[in-house]
């Protein structure tokens, strides 16, 4: 019986047939280059560029794109990063967008102490000098602070989905402050963190994709606790298209937000990066064509590790190759301190849900593209090959062939 791990290294060594088209960026054939690359030596499998993927993020420990000349690097993650600008709400419009950033300012300055916090009605015992006392009285007093502005804040933020987003993300935060803020627990473990924030989080962002006649479904939130552990399981969360079930996103959470382990991180990198190939491939192997829509048509991952949301960009300007690029970073917050990272996370959350649609309506023009065109003579299968194997030279000239 083959396992999902081995089934997904078969996968992703598939590559999209050239045309022989060459791409030359600054003067180098990276399709050249890369197959050079290759009959060299035996490459390692943690590189992506085995997989004929040119891995441009940032602290790529490609090797084959440090052997590129500096330009051709450059040239080849010419695709700039979003930065999520928080005076900016993507689904807001007007005098909304200030009303959703006022919104978040006031529940951020709940967490601020105010200056006459000592006439505050605290316990005799607990005196200010002493705060081992006084700590868990103003953590007792914040969490009610916090519930009370949310709660009275419920219906107005009743309007839209983007609005409807903001309240839910705020009120998970408060339920977590009021279970002993079990988001800043070392122990909390991957499932939970997935299951009493990340998950319902997710949900509520995409509130509403029906309206675009395409509902993002989320899968595989059956793992165990030991699935998680490993991160050749199951992918975390998956999204796919209505009513074909065609996947083209997904998501890998790398543990708790407070437990740092850079093997599981590296390793769900690789994960995302190669089930992007692999959707990609689904895609054109269904529906049997590589037209020009294919180039223009990106597929993205979203990473969560530690406190931090990181979403990666799948494209094949080329047939043959697949650039993989970060284009969103942002932090959550996981306590009472953090709370003004909301600033930040919710404009960053919201880019990624219009870079996911974008995705979606450039899915569909290349669905009807394809079904318009007669396919290959070869069929879908001759589409493919797989490079993955090419036999270094020195090892060709030991066997006299």
């Amino acid at each position: 019986m083959v396992s999902e791990d081995d089934e997904l290294e078969v996968y992703a060594k598939e590559t999209i047939r050239d045309d022989g088209t060459k791409w030359i960026v600054c003067g180098t054939d990276v399709r050249d280059a890369l197959t050079k690359w290759k009959q060299e030596k035996a490459r390692p499998r943690t590189d992506l560029a085995f997989y004929d993927i040119i891995d441009m993020t940032p602290g790529s420990n490609s090797d084959f794109v440090r052997l590129l000349p500096n330009n051709a690097s450059e040239q080849c993650a010419k695709r700039e990063k979003e930065e999520p600008d928080e005076q900016r709400f993507p689904g807001l419009e007007g005098d909304k967008v200030d009303g959703a950033k006022d919104y978040i300012i006031n529940f951020i300055k709940v967490s601020l102490v105010p200056k006459d916090a000592q006439s505050w009605d605290m316990p005799k015992t607990a005196k200010w000098q002493n705060l081992i006392l006084v700590l868990p009285f103003l953590r007792s007093l914040l969490e009610r602070k916090f519930r009370e502005y949310v709660d009275k804040s419920y219906m107005k933020t009743r309007t839209d989905n983007t609005t409807k987003f903001i309240w839910d993300y705020m009120n998970l935060l408060v339920e977590s402050f009021e279970r002993d803020n079990d988001l800043a627990d070392y122990n909390l473990s991957e499932l939970g963190y997935r299951e009493i924030f990340l998950t319902p989080l997710i949900r509520s962002l995409f509130r509403g994709m029906h309206l675009v006649k395409s509902v993002c479904s989320l899968r595989n939130l059956e793992k165990n606790d030991e699935e998680n552990r490993s991160s050749g399981r199951k992918i975390d969360i998956i999204w796919s298209m209505k009513p074909t079930d065609l996947e083209f996103s997904i998501s890998e959470v790398s543990g708790p937000p407070n437990q740092h382990n850079h093997t599981h991180f590296f390793n769900d990198k690789l994960k995302i990066a190669k089930m992007l190939k692999v959707i990609f491939n689904r895609i054109v192997r269904k529906y049997g064509g590589v037209g020009m829509n294919l180039g223009l048509l990106k597929l993205y991952g979203l990473h969560v590790y530690c406190n931090e949301i990181i979403v990666y960009e799948m494209s094949i300007p080329f047939r043959g190759l697949y650039v993989f690029c970060e284009v969103l970073r942002s932090k959550l917050p996981t306590n009472g301190v953090e709370v003004g990272l909301m600033l930040r996370s919710v404009p960053a959350l919201l880019k990624f849900k219009k870079l996911l649609e974008k995705s979606l309506t450039d899915l569909k023009d290349y669905i009807q593209d394809a079904c318009t065109h007669t396919p290959d003579d070869d069929g879908n299968a001759g589409l493919f090959i797989t490079r993955t194997d090419l036999t270094p030279t020195t090892n060709r000239t030991r066997s006299g062939k």
